[in-house]
């Protein structure tokens, strides 16, 4: 977070333990003035110099320029006030377009910390640097750099005034917190007057929950739960007990054996629905007993009338008042014959599966026992037993026996945790049902289901039949005849553009199979009507071609004009032709018009190769090299399709090489078409952390991608954690930290932010 810095209450507003406040200044330079703000003491650190502090923590700042001052006086408000101004118009770090870091060690190791920095683009009352941040944090450990962001170093209109920057962190195994920082505005500059460390909560007490539900049938000596610290002392173990207090009233019926909370005896078992309890604990560093914690847990009982060591509300919510004795919950009873027992779907249903029946052995109906779907079986991993189709593929959980190899429908081998099995852009019910324009069914197992080297989703989209060898898509690149072969699927159309010279005779209008063209001229950007932007280099010269005897169909007089139209004339050159403001991460399916004969008695005989470059990563991918004229009949023009996906940047860019010395060819329209959608975000490894408290999720992800997390316990409000959370590649991980200790569910989704 970055702030104007205006009263001294922004600092350390939470009154944290304090590691460290270091003044920054240059060497022979006036020292602050004596004092502390909010609580917090300074001490004057020198630039370029490793500075003990009174803690035994170091810090140096690297110098990256020279010596400024800033001016604040009159904007700062709060008691405190005149010792801040002199800080923050203490000589700052001026960094002149360079780059600096503030090395900090002595720390404990993964210690959680807070961190503020105060920051001018301030010289004077007259000059303004108008410099901006950008900061990371740098682990010395593992190597690895996380960004923080990018902020102005000051505020406007008022140039005099100071931001204050705050932000988490850890200190990395080494003890050490190493701050990056650029000043990322070319002929700009800004400074660093102070830098604030501060320690985060050190130290907290949970009990599973802060709430504890349990039956009131429970007797001496049975287990309520298990004592947990959260701490920020890494490896820290802890001691319990029993104190006075608020929130005490309940201690004399439960004790403490080691970390678990067991009940003494009392007889819960006058409950009626439910009573509530509290019990104040302390826990108490083993290492060190001035270090301790105390909070207060409370313990809801459930009535339990039958004595079986199941809550009444819950059984009643499968049986009748008067048939409770159908479950039970000694460990034994099984009343559905799952495998499972009633008291094991009772514990199942305060987890992960509330809605789990104890009364059918297949929840969800899905052909799977509860059981088998919980433990797995044969090839299957574990499922949800409470929803048929864990994927949200289309294909329930039973029919995905995992094998790997399709028998049928209702053997699909396909995996039941996996959309896409075999990942080739086709969900699993696609290719088992034939969900597409022409019904073809395919194996999900199988990329080229039949092995004649296209894959599954361009037979799909091209219109060939993906499960026969026999069937190969000619359209790949072959003689444009009739104008059936123009968008043959029926898909959204995302642009089409008559590929003209500037001063040559438009297209006569209209659309063909449904597609609509718009005249575009070769060299410079155009809008095309739906937003999406256009633009083919110029390679060559103005050159037409002549295909009308050679095609048939409806619209047969438009497609005509248009290939016949002035062509993109390659001299053994090349060219690329991009599109922009599409869809990142978008399948599309590419048509491209080509010829190589200028007149009837002219072949050029050119042969072009195609790739795609992504303009994120500059990787190029070749698509297809080919004859952009057909033999024997010269005057007839090729139809190219291929499919790709649009980039990180939302671009589409189609290099173009005529590879054939001294021969030419030409390029008379291009269609691209939307091939689908992007596959829904799958959140594919949840990992609890039992040692140090905290939940990492892991998802399939795409480079050069921003993710935010969000999370919820009830699936209806949704906080978000994070919006900044930056691609790691084909996966990403998320680690969650900051889980309340009466969190007892949690549920997390993640979002693929705009670009």
């Amino acid at each position: 977070m970055a702030e104007r810095l205006s009263n001294t209450s922004q600092i350390n507003p939470d009154q944290l333990p304090v590691i460290l406040a270091a003044n920054m200044m240059f060497n022979g330079q006036s020292p602050s003035m004596a004092g502390s703000v909010n609580g917090v003491g300074f001490e004057d650190v020198i630039w370029g110099v490793e500075t003990d502090l009174s803690n035994d923590v170091k810090i140096e700042g690297s110098v990256a320029g020279d010596i400024r001052t800033a001016n604040v006086l009159g904007s700062l408000g709060g008691d405190d006030a005149s010792v801040l101004a002199s800080i923050t118009d203490s000589i700052n770090y001026y960094d002149v377009n360079t780059d600096g870091i503030l090395s900090i060690t002595g720390i404990s190791p993964g210690s959680l910390v807070l961190v503020q920095i105060i920051t001018s683009d301030a010289a004077s009352s007259f000059n303004n640097w108008e410099g901006s941040f950008s900061m990371s944090v740098f682990d010395t450990e593992t190597q690895q750099r996380r960004m923080l962001g990018d902020f102005e170093a000051g505020t406007e209109p008022d140039n005099l005034d100071a931001q204050i920057i705050t932000f988490n962190a850890s200190s990395d195994s080494n003890g050490a917190l190493q701050i990056g920082v650029d000043q990322t505005r070319g002929g700009q500059h800004a400074g660093i007057a102070a830098v604030m460390v501060y320690l985060m909560d050190p130290n907290m007490v949970g009990i599973s929950s802060e709430r504890v539900d349990f039956a009131g049938s429970i007797v001496a000596g049975d287990l309520i739960g298990m004592l947990v610290t959260e701490d920020q002392k890494q490896e820290a173990t802890h001691s319990y007990e029993m104190v006075s207090g608020a929130g005490d009233a309940g201690n004399d019926k439960f004790k403490i054996d080691q970390k678990e909370l067991r009940s003494s005896g009392y007889d819960f078992s006058i409950a009626k629905d439910k009573m509530i309890y509290s019990v104040r604990i302390r826990s108490t560093d083993t290492e060190d007993e001035d270090r301790f914690f105390e909070g207060v847990i409370e313990l809801i009982v459930h009535r339990d009338s039958d004595d079986d060591k199941l809550w009444d509300e819950w059984e009643l919510a499968y049986t009748d008042p008067d048939s409770l004795s159908d479950l039970n919950g000694d460990g034994v009873s099984d009343a559905d014959n799952d495998s499972l027992s009633d008291h094991s779907e009772f514990q199942l249903s305060l987890g992960r599966f509330p809605k789990i029946d104890p009364l059918s052995a297949d929840t969800d109906d899905d052909g799977i026992s509860d059981a088998d779907e919980l433990n797995g079986s044969g090839f299957r991993p574990p499922t949800d037993p409470t929803v048929a189709d864990s994927d949200e593929d289309g294909l329930n959980d039973g029919v995905e026996t995992g094998t790997g190899i399709f028998v049928s429908a209702n053997d699909t081998g396909s995996a039941p945790l996996i959309a896409d099995t075999d990942g080739d852009g086709l969900t699993d019910s696609a290719e088992v049902l034939g969900n597409n324009p022409k019904g073809f069914k395919s194996d999900p197992n199988r990329k080229d289901s039949d092995g004649d080297g296209f894959s599954d989703v361009d037979e799909v989209l091209i219109g060939s039949d993906p499960s026969n060898s026999g069937d190969v898509p000619d359209t790949f690149h072959s003689q444009l005849t009739n104008a059936s072969q123009l968008n043959p699927g029926g898909l959204d159309v995302l642009a089409a553009a008559n590929m003209i010279f500037e001063g040559q005779p438009p297209g006569i209008g209209g659309s063909v199979n449904g597609v609509e063209f718009e005249d575009i001229f070769w060299g410079g950007e155009m809008l095309l009507s739906n937003g999406v932007s256009i633009q083919g280099t110029v390679a060559g010269g103005i050159r037409t071609a002549n295909t009308l005897g050679s095609l048939s169909g409806e619209d047969v007089d438009v497609l005509a004009t248009i290939a016949n139209s002035i062509n993109y004339y390659n001299v053994g050159t090349d060219g690329t032709i991009t599109f922009t403001n599409l869809h990142a991460g978008l399948p599309v399916l590419v048509q491209m018009i080509t010829s190589d004969s200028a007149a009837s008695v002219n072949n050029w005989g050119g042969v072009f190769s195609l790739s795609v470059i992504d303009t994120v990563t500059q990787r190029s991918v070749q698509i297809v090299t080919f004859d952009a004229g057909t033999e024997p009949d010269n005057l007839d023009a090729q139809l190219v399709t291929f499919s790709a996906e649009v980039d990180g940047n939302g671009a589409l860019q189609v290099f173009v090489d005529q590879t054939r010395p001294g021969h030419h060819a030409g390029i008379s329209g291009i269609v691209v078409l939307a091939a689908g959608q992007v596959l829904p975000l799958q959140i594919s490894l949840l990992v609890i952390n039992q040692e140090q408290p905290g939940v990492t999720i892991e998802w399939e992800s795409r480079a050069n991608r921003i993710y935010a997390i969000e999370v919820s316990d009830d699936l209806m409000l949704w906080e978000e954690l994070d919006d900044n959370v930056t691609s790691e590649g084909d996966t990403t991980t998320f680690t969650d930290t900051q889980i309340p200790l009466n969190s007892s569910r949690r549920f997390y989704r993640v979002h693929e932010m705009e670009r």
